[in-house]
């Protein structure tokens, strides 16, 4: 999730937040374990949620400069960068969990 905290739209000078967030877990238990296995590295740990969603990561920010081809590169650089400092290492423990241990 791209999270910009402005209550308008967005404009020159706004920031937006790269975050991965976990979606619509019924299960409180099952959250839970997933949250604490979801450890990943240059996660500012922020606990914050909005249900149904909670935070598994929290990474770098990007302040618009121009609305235009600056702000797209920045954004673009700011997903890709998320994508290559979390999706193997959350592959990797998740794929570690099976069904039994997380019921």
């Amino acid at each position: 999730m791209l999270h910009f905290d402005g209550k308008n739209v967005a404009d020159v000078g706004d920031e937006f937040i790269l975050r991965i967030m976990l979606y619509n877990v019924k299960s409180e238990s099952i959250r839970n374990k997933i949250l604490d296995i979801a450890e990943l590295p240059n996660s500012l740990n922020n606990k914050k949620h909005w249900s149904p969603w909670a935070n598994i990561w929290v990474g770098e920010s990007y302040r618009l400069v121009d609305l235009g081809d600056k702000d797209v590169k920045g954004l673009t650089n700011l997903l890709c960068n998320g994508i290559r400092q979390t999706y193997l290492p959350l592959k990797k423990k998740l794929q570690k969990l099976s069904l039994q241990r997380l019921t």
